[in-house]
């Protein structure tokens, strides 16, 4: 009797573990090897005066491990970051930091290029001192 439970539950298990990352991943972010063929997107490093860097939480609202690089395919994405590296100016407030879309940026992207991401403090703006900008676009210099 305990070997048969022992078997459906084996049955069950296996079912999950083949279903369960099928779908999971049918909802993550395609990212690709580095190559020709893909884009690079890079947040980090190469402060500036108001100019931060950057990491990527989230990729078309679905959120990942913090990374200050990706590459992903050709095509559209709306990408969500967190400032990294120095402290924060005094005035970006919690207030100024919780509105809808204050971390995010829409990019398309080609295969080839290197898009650099940083953030941007407007020191006279006190509304919204912060904007997510595409801060250089470079060929990322893979051979086709």
């Amino acid at each position: 009797m305990k070997s048969r439970v022992t078997m459906v539950l084996t049955g069950v298990a296996l079912v999950l573990a083949t279903a369960i990352p099928g779908a999971a991943l049918a909802e993550r972010p395609s990212f690709v090897s580095p190559g020709a063929d893909a884009a690079m997107i890079h947040g980090g490093s190469g402060e500036a005066r108001d100019i931060y860097a950057i990491e990527f939480i989230a990729i078309d609202g679905q959120r990942i491990e913090p990374r200050d690089a990706l590459w992903l395919e050709p095509g559209e994405y709306e990408l969500e970051v967190r400032i990294s590296g120095r402290p924060l100016p005094r005035t970006l407030t919690l207030r100024s930091r919780g509105e809808d879309g204050f971390n995010r940026i829409t990019v398309e992207l080609e295969a080839g290029k290197r898009y650099d991401i940083r953030a941007h403090h407007d020191r006279h703006d006190t509304r919204r001192p912060y904007t997510v900008i595409l801060h250089n676009v470079t060929d990322h210099g893979f051979a086709r």
